[in-house]
């Protein structure tokens, strides 16, 4: 992603530890988020066994061929 974004110099503290970059799984997952709100992706997540299927749809594949932006 963005190698020069300070989020991944942010610390976050979390339990008995701290953790660097966690800013860019935050950022990204916002990004995902919104593509799924835009019905451009479909995101599957199965708890058994932490699966996660990220699917483009035929909306999303339509803009990638025309070249708009989200």
């Amino acid at each position: 992603m963005w190698p020069d974004s300070p989020c991944w110099k942010k610390v976050y503290h979390v339990g008995r530890g701290a953790t660097k970059g966690v800013g860019m799984w935050l950022a990204s997952g916002s990004f995902l988020a919104k593509l799924r709100r835009q019905g451009l992706i479909t995101h599957f997540f199965l708890s058994v066994d932490y699966n996660e299927t990220i699917t483009l749809t035929s909306k999303g594949r339509e803009r990638l061929l025309n070249k708009q932006r989200p």
